[in-house]
This record gives C-alpha cells, structure tokens and sequence, in this order.
C-alpha cells in the first residue's frame, strides 16, 4: 500500500512539472529551425526583414525580398505559411497554431531585448 501511494505522488510530482525549456526559447529553436531552413535565414535574426538577392529577366531587375515578420499578427503568420505553397522561395512548413504563437512570442520579446 505504501508504495503504491509513493508512486502515485511520485507520477503526479512529474506532470505538474514545468517543461524544460520555457516558450522564449521553444520560439527561438522553432525560429532558427523549424524543421528545415530556419525563418532566421532569410527573414533576419530578429524577424526584420532581408534582400536575397535579384534575377534579371525581360530586360527587368526582379528583387527577391523577404519580409519583416517581426510586428507580424498570427493571422499574417498563419496566412503566409498557407501562401507559401504557392511560392518557389519559402519553404513549405506545417507548423501548429501553438508553434507559431511561440514564434511570435520569441520574436516580440527579442525585439523589446534588443531595442527593435
């Protein structure tokens, strides 16, 4: 009887545990490789924004461009993940509701550290 009670404490002790890593830098790993080529590469360290380069065609500069993503709502996250099927340059992601709230939270918060 006694172990059992034991065990049953036990057992409960590790659900009500906090996780190893906090939502900072669960967004941080997703950020800077959310199962591939990670956001940070071509949207900045801190969601800013980048130019990847041009290609010439028509007689015409066309710029690649990525966007600053850091003041980016959910929805625009969400959206754009959805979009990028229809791109050649953004990488597919199948990233959950929760993943993209701890990206956006990485993002915010990394912003206010860093005075951006």
């Amino acid at each position: 009887m006694k172990k059992s009670l034991f065990a049953v404490i036990l057992a409960s002790s590790f659900v009500n545990a906090e996780s190893f890593i906090n939502s900072y830098e669960y967004g941080e790993m997703l950020y800077k490789n959310p199962r591939g080529i990670g956001c940070d590469k071509c949207h900045g360290k801190y969601g800013e924004g980048m130019d990847l380069g041009s290609y010439q065609k028509n007689n015409k500069i066309i710029k690649i461009m990525a966007p600053k993503i850091s003041k980016s709502s959910f929805v625009d996250i969400k959206n754009s993940l959805k979009q990028s099927r229809k791109r050649s340059v953004m990488p597919e992601y199948f990233l959950t509701d929760s993943e993209v709230e701890a990206l956006l939270y990485y993002l915010k918060k990394a912003n206010e550290e860093n005075g951006l």
